[in-house]
C-alpha cells in the first residue's frame, strides 16, 4: 500500500511533466522540511502544489486526487485567493483532480476508463 504523502508526490509531479509538456517552465513545487521534530509540507500560499510560467503567463495549479474530501475545503479557498490577488491578465489559477483507470458504470454500460486528469478553473474576476 503506497502512502497518501507518496502518492501526492507522484501526483505533483506528474502534474509539473504535463505543464513542461506543455512548453511551460515550473517555478515551484511543493516540497516537504523538517522542521523540529516533525515533516511538514510547503505550498505556495499552502495552496497551489505547482506554479508554472510561460511567455507572461503564470499558471498555479493544486493537484488533488478524486474522492478526496480536500477538494470540497480548497474550493473557497481558492476562490477567496483568486479575488484578492488574481488578474485575469496573466494569471490562470486551476484545480487538477487525478481519476485513476478503473472501470464506470455498471452491467452493460461498465466500460474501461484510463486514468485522467479533470481540470477545474477559477476565473479572475
Amino acid at each position: 500500500m503506497i502512502s497518501t504523502k507518496l502518492k501526492g508526490q507522484k501526483k505533483e509531479l506528474l502534474c509539473a511533466h504535463d505543464l513542461e509538456a506543455d512548453g511551460y517552465r515550473v517555478v515551484f513545487k511543493s516540497c516537504t522540511v523538517k522542521r523540529g521534530p516533525m515533516f511538514v509540507g510547503l505550498d505556495f500560499a499552502d495552496l497551489f502544489d505547482v506554479v508554472a510560467v510561460k511567455g507572461t503567463t503564470w499558471k498555479f495549479v493544486s493537484c488533488k486526487h478524486h474522492g478526496s474530501g480536500a477538494i470540497y475545503e480548497d474550493i473557497p479557498l481558492i476562490e477567496k485567493f483568486v479575488a484578492e490577488h488574481g488578474n485575469k491578465a496573466y494569471q490562470s489559477f486551476e484545480m487538477w483532480i487525478w481519476n485513476k483507470a478503473c472501470y464506470r458504470g455498471r452491467g452493460k454500460y461498465k466500460k474501461w476508463e484510463q486514468a485522467h486528469w479533470e481540470k477545474r478553473y477559477f476565473p479572475c474576476r
